[in-house]
């Protein structure tokens, strides 16, 4: 999440990522929001057996502060740090709803109930 947010204030301003919060967040409506950074976001997942690439249309990345408690005079940006305390991997990120909507997924336990420390995602079109 460090260099999104380094990326992100370099092209919004300072005050949109700041240190020690896990978003970034833009103090007018999302309208208003100039989104022209990057007309899509490419990230790779990976796993023990491979990577593949994704790409989620920049302009869906923007929401409205209402989701989170505020009005809509804020926006915030669809991408959050884990925020999990002591995990080692700084560069993890939530995306949640904005990339799973457009994919069938299974939620797959069973290596935990197994003895595994994991457990297992599947994604199809």
């Amino acid at each position: 999440m460090n260099r999104f947010k380094v990326l992100i204030n370099a092209r919004y301003g300072e005050d949109t990522c700041k240190e020690g919060m896990n978003y970034c967040k833009f103090n007018k409506i999302c309208n208003q929001v100039d989104k022209r950074l990057n007309k899509v976001l490419y990230f790779t997942l990976e796993d023990e057996g491979g990577t593949q690439n994704f790409q989620i249309d920049w302009n869906l990345m923007f929401l409205t502060g209402s989701y989170f408690g505020e009005g809509p005079l804020t926006c915030y940006l669809g991408v959050f740090d884990h925020g999990l305390r002591g995990y080692k991997d700084s560069e993890t990120i939530i995306i949640g709803n904005i990339f799973t909507k457009n994919y069938y997924l299974v939620y797959d336990m069973s290596p935990l109930e197994l003895g595994e420390d994991y457990i297992q995602i599947g994604f199809g079109l």
